[in-house]
């Protein structure tokens, strides 16, 4: 049982870290592409 519990905790925790993950590159990329498009 603990050991199910712990499992369900990782895969949930990976899913956060990944989603937090993917609009912080997501920001990144458009901070990016705004400062290439001024410097051209």
């Amino acid at each position: 049982m603990a050991g199910e519990v712990f499992y369900w905790f990782c895969r949930f925790k990976i899913l956060i870290v990944y989603n937090l993950n993917n609009k912080i590159y997501k920001s990144i990329d458009k901070i990016l592409e705004v400062g290439y498009d001024n410097n051209k």
